[in-house]
């Protein structure tokens, strides 16, 4: 993950606010894991994995890859809608309460 999402998640971390970050997958990368007390999940947005082309570690990021790679512009869609449904999942699973957040 980005350096700063990392450093700030570990500051949050060590003012008792439990951190939970939503990722696109990688290939060869952990669907699951805690890095510095930071619970990281990796979504996969197409299948087999070695294909997923939009989030490839090491390339500059997305929108590097989505002009390098056409097949990175076509899996676009997919994975903004696994970001959808992963983080509704995610919501529903670690059983987040969003009743202490306000806006600003």
């Amino acid at each position: 993950m980005p350096k700063f999402i990392h450093d700030l998640s570990k500051e949050l971390e060590t003012q008792s606010v439990d951190v939970f970050v939503l990722a696109p997958h990688y290939p060869g990368a952990e669907r699951k894991e805690t890095m510095s007390g930071v619970t990281v999940y990796r979504y996969p947005y197409f299948f087999p994995f070695k294909y997923q082309k939009v989030a490839l570690q090491g390339h500059g990021g997305i929108i590097p890859s989505l002009k390098q790679s056409p097949i990175a512009m076509l899996q676009l869609p997919l994975l903004i809608a696994s970001l959808t449904i992963h983080t509704l999942w995610i919501y529903h699973t670690e059983r987040i309460d969003w009743s202490c957040c306000k806006a600003v």
